[in-house]
């Protein structure tokens, strides 16, 4: 019989357990639901312009990426995705899937961080059933890598702020940095946006935050550099 002691113990593991699996469930059902009939629609008009520019070889898009400049992060993993699966409507989408299924589990996690288990899992469910997070997932365009990597910054963010570890605020402005990659605008007003929550959470908690000052302006500067 097992000691009464090891059930308190033995309770969180189980939970633990059992949300890892139903977020790893909600994961499948996003995969299957983004890459349900993804080849079927034809190419619209800038999916035709990311496939010609990624299907170009690595100097010659490379080359065209500095004259246009445009955001290069995504055609550039496109450019190497397409060597791998081809140019069909599936083979190129599926990437934009994959981005997509993956932000599914940083919403869970963050939502846990945030608030708590039960919201968490809310989101992530929202986010695996969203229509318009299926739509952008099934397309050749760099939607799904915005949210994936702004999500990616916010974490790290949570993180730096929990704990006030330069490593997770040079994290947060890596993938701020690549945000501003895949799309400047966005990454402009994510930037502003978690700028201005640090400066409420400063203002209204001095005392706890005060110390992680230097090192979050640190990182706006890297950020800027970067970018």
């Amino acid at each position: 019989m097992q000691p009464a002691e090891s059930l308190p113990v033995d309770r969180p593991v189980n939970r633990i357990r059992t949300a890892g699996i139903a977020v790893a469930a909600l994961v499948v059902l996003g995969a299957l639901l983004r890459l349900y009939q993804i080849g079927v629609e034809s190419f619209w008009f800038d999916e035709i312009i990311m496939v010609l520019l990624t299907r170009q070889g690595t100097d010659e898009l490379v080359a065209q990426l500095f004259r246009t400049a445009r955001a290069p992060l995504y055609p550039l993993l496109g450019h190497f995705w397409v060597q791998l699966f081809g140019t069909s409507e599936a083979a190129v989408r599926s990437m934009s899937a994959v981005f997509g299924s993956l932000s599914i589990p940083l919403v869970y996690v963050i939502g846990r961080r945030m608030f708590s288990q039960k919201v968490g899992f809310i989101g992530a469910l929202l986010m695996t059933l969203s229509v318009y997070q299926v739509y952008y997932s099934q397309e050749y365009r760099y939607y799904s890598l915005v949210i994936l990597i702004t999500l990616l910054a916010v974490l790290f963010f949570l993180y730096a702020l929990d704990d006030g570890r330069a490593r997770n605020y040079l994290l947060y402005a890596a993938f701020s940095i690549l945000l501003f990659y895949t799309h400047p605008l966005a990454a402009a007003l994510f930037i502003g946006a978690l700028g201005l929550y640090f400066l409420v959470l400063l203002a209204l908690a001095w005392k706890r935050y005060r110390a992680a000052l230097p090192v979050w302006v640190a990182s706006q500067v890297l950020i800027v550099v970067g970018a």
